[in-house]
């Protein structure tokens, strides 16, 4: 499993800067623990709207977020994608209906660019270490 580095730096701080979704670091922790060991969550579905290679590909995920007594409906997001390579997983967004870009075309050009970007990669391990600085 591989995470785009974007998600530290971009998508958790703005959800934490706005105060959408408290306590989302620690459940991504957990979704994403599950997700490395099942290689899929419950409730995952596609996400449409992109074309291409990447057409159908795309899944996403809801995160509920009992701490803070926010159910999946109005929960953060984790979008990812099963590549066929080693059936590897990177995830590449997390955020949620709350982000005005959500689900809009910015939205799917900045995901089709996370996907294709190679370089802000980092392993599950190091990905969990960085959580843990943030909790």
């Amino acid at each position: 499993m591989i995470i785009h580095l974007a998600i530290i730096k971009r998508d958790i701080k703005k959800c934490n800067k706005k105060r959408w979704y408290p306590g989302l670091e620690i459940e991504l922790m957990r979704v994403v623990r599950l997700l490395n060991s099942d290689s899929e969550l419950p409730g995952e579905y596609p996400m449409s709207g992109f074309k291409g290679e990447l057409s159908g590909k795309v899944l996403h995920a809801r995160i509920n977020l009992p701490n803070s007594n926010i159910g999946k409906q109005k929960g953060a997001r984790l979008v990812y994608v099963k590549t066929e390579i080693n059936e590897h997983i990177r995830i590449l967004y997390v955020g949620g209906h709350k982000d005005k870009d959500y689900g809009s075309n910015n939205f799917i050009k900045e995901i089709s660019y996370r996907y294709f970007d190679v370089v802000n990669l980092i392993s599950y391990e190091d990905f969990m270490e960085m959580i843990n600085t943030l909790l």
